[in-house]
């Protein structure tokens, strides 16, 4: 047993040695006591690669320092805090060796907006029969983790009403340590998870004089500058023509030409008002369907002419006639009965 113990201390002794070495200062006494430095030096490099803290290595160091004496304090307080920092630097090593790469799988890649993210990590083929914890990763860090029992290969993980934010690459590892560091080193094989906006306000013109008068007709133009993602390739999606907030017509969004065109026949001045213009890129129009909504806001302002106003009089002085006519002849007849 003594026998695998100085054969395991065999190179620290050599790094013991080359550590000494490089003290140029020492005396002809501590010259004397090098080899028992040394002997030291290499135990407390074994012991420290071991896992032993800073404390208990400062109390050897202590008693080391009282059997070879205490003029090597200021030399073994360094060679302390040299070998305190190498083994903090093994044991990060160590610890990111215990991290494996699982696989990750996704019900969709390409999901909506307030809607619910499924991810599946599996271990299998990877994890021998041991519990292990797997850990959900964005980019390159872990968001979320789960215990995995011995008997089994899969992990679900599930964001509730996500958002644009989410947006990224997502990955799993798995360990048998359950406090790993926020940023994961390893190496892993990721999916790309893309959110697609339920509402994207849109650029809206509108193709007509600057001054409109009822009878008009008055035509918009709904387009989206930049790229435009949409939910399982649409090619038809909803867009709407709004007037000061409300819902005024449903259109199709062409998204090979990135426009939407609306129509307002006749206008009349109750038409006047803002319009804006919203596509709805996580709505897809379905065969048969015909339906779409705004950035910016355009002002309409209709106005009245000449002949509609004449045809309003007119209606109203035909209505004042005709209830004139009702009431003379609603006397009439009442002074007939009484005679």
């Amino acid at each position: 047993m003594e026998q695998k113990r100085r054969k395991s201390l065999t190179p620290f002794y050599l790094m013991a040695f080359n550590l000494i070495k490089t003290f140029p200062s020492v005396s002809r006494y501590h010259r004397m006591n090098r080899k028992w430095l040394i002997i030291v030096t290499a135990h407390l490099f074994f012991h420290l690669s071991v896992g032993v803290d800073l404390i208990v290595f400062y109390r050897i160091s202590q008693v080391a320092l009282e059997t070879i004496g205490v003029t090597l304090l200021k030399i073994m307080n360094m060679i302390t805090i040299i070998l305190w920092a190498l083994a903090n630097q093994v044991t990060s090593q160590t610890n990111v060796t215990d991290i494996s790469s699982a696989n990750i799988l996704a019900q969709q890649k390409t999901i909506s907006e307030n809607s619910y993210l499924v991810l599946t990590c599996s271990t299998f083929g990877k994890k021998k029969q041991i519990q292990v914890t797997v850990y959900l990763c964005k980019g390159d860090l872990w968001i979320e983790k789960k215990q995995q029992k011995q008997d089994r290969y899969e992990t679900t993980f599930t964001i509730h009403r996500v958002g644009l934010h989410h947006s990224g690459n997502y990955s799993c590892v798995y360990s048998t340590r359950d406090d790993l560091p926020p940023k994961v080193t390893k190496k892993r094989e990721p999916i790309e998870i893309v959110v697609i906006s339920n509402f994207l306000p849109a650029d809206i013109s509108v193709a007509a004089p600057s001054d409109v008068h009822e009878g008009d007709d008055v035509a918009f133009r709904c387009i989206v500058s930049g790229p435009l993602q949409t939910l399982g390739e649409c090619q038809l999606i909803h867009s709407y023509l709004m007037r000061n907030e409300t819902i005024l017509q449903v259109q199709a969004f062409n998204v090979p030409g990135m426009e939407a065109n609306f129509i307002i026949e006749g206008a009349v001045v109750r038409d006047s008002g803002h319009y804006s213009c919203v596509v709805l890129p996580s709505k897809c129009i379905q065969e048969g369907e015909k339906t779409l909504y705004g950035n910016n806001a355009v002002l309409v302002e209709v106005k009245e002419t000449l002949i509609f106003r004449l045809i309003a009089s007119f209606r109203v002085i035909a209505l004042m006639i005709l209830l004139g006519l009702g009431l003379c002849l609603w006397w009439i007849n009442k002074q007939g009965i009484r005679t």
